[in-house]
């Protein structure tokens, strides 16, 4: 059987969109997750912002800075001198330095006989 083509002719009926809106919680809901991404990222923003700047903790002057350099430069020597007294005192020799290799004696080898 051949079907009719149906077109939407002068006497069709108007197509009606039916509007629905979300539940009034779910709007709520909806609405105050936006607003709290959107604070944390203003948050965020105004974080790393005052980071970038120094503007959080104030950035160090050149002074403190070599204060603090010298400081570790001091420990760091320290912790140096005192490592190497160790592998001093163990025997053992130090970076760069060649290892005296004492290699034991070889022992005889004894022939079997058959």
């Amino acid at each position: 059987m051949a079907k009719k083509w149906q077109g939407s002719g002068a006497s069709a009926p108007p197509t009606v969109l039916v509007e629905r809106k979300a539940p009034l919680l779910a709007r709520i809901a909806g609405v105050a997750v936006v607003l709290a991404l959107g604070g944390v990222l203003l948050v965020w923003g105004v974080d790393l912002g005052g980071r970038i700047f120094g503007v959080s903790r104030g950035a160090p002057t050149p002074e403190q800075q070599l204060a603090q350099v010298q400081a570790e430069l001091a420990q760091m020597t320290a912790e140096r001198d005192a490592l190497q007294a160790i592998v001093k005192k163990a025997g053992l020799p130090l970076p760069g330095q060649e290892a005296k290799i004492v290699a034991p004696e070889p022992k005889p080898v004894q022939e079997i006989k058959p």
